[in-house]
């Protein structure tokens, strides 16, 4: 098993929906003009989307809460500095905090209209973090 399933597995009262299709997350990719890392494509392969008591990941569910292709688009707007080629993990909620990542599998963080500022290589990483509280 990978790290990035199993450290989904450990999130606390983790839930899931059903795996995304690789044609699935082809046409989202293909939606936002980008190529998502490989832990997220391996991530939503499994779990399509999955929330816990302390996180929503973003995923190919058709929401503008959780959906990553609806709500990569309705944050961009907000954060004109994020390249092109990032994505949304997670709508924080505070303070307009958005937690992007990348075609490399680093993951940032930013608020409107301000340059992004790296936090992790990978989406594990980011995601221990959340545990740790």
């Amino acid at each position: 098993m990978s790290d990035i399933i199993s450290t989904i597995k450990k999130l606390p009262s983790m839930e899931s929906l059903t795996p995304a299709s690789d044609e699935v997350i082809k046409n989202a990719e293909e939606s936002l003009n980008l190529k998502f890392a490989g832990d997220y494509k391996e991530y939503l392969s499994v779990f399509g989307a999955a929330w816990s008591d302390s996180i929503a990941i973003s995923g190919i569910i058709d929401d503008e809460e959780y959906g990553v292709v609806e709500l990569t688009n309705k944050l961009r707007p907000f954060h004109t500095k994020i390249p092109l080629n990032f994505y949304v993990i997670e709508d924080v909620g505070v303070d307009g905090l958005v937690i992007w990542q990348d075609e490399s599998g680093a993951i940032y963080q930013s608020i409107p209209n301000n340059e992004p500022m790296r936090l992790y290589d990978n989406l594990s990483d980011y995601l221990e973090y959340v545990m740790e509280g």
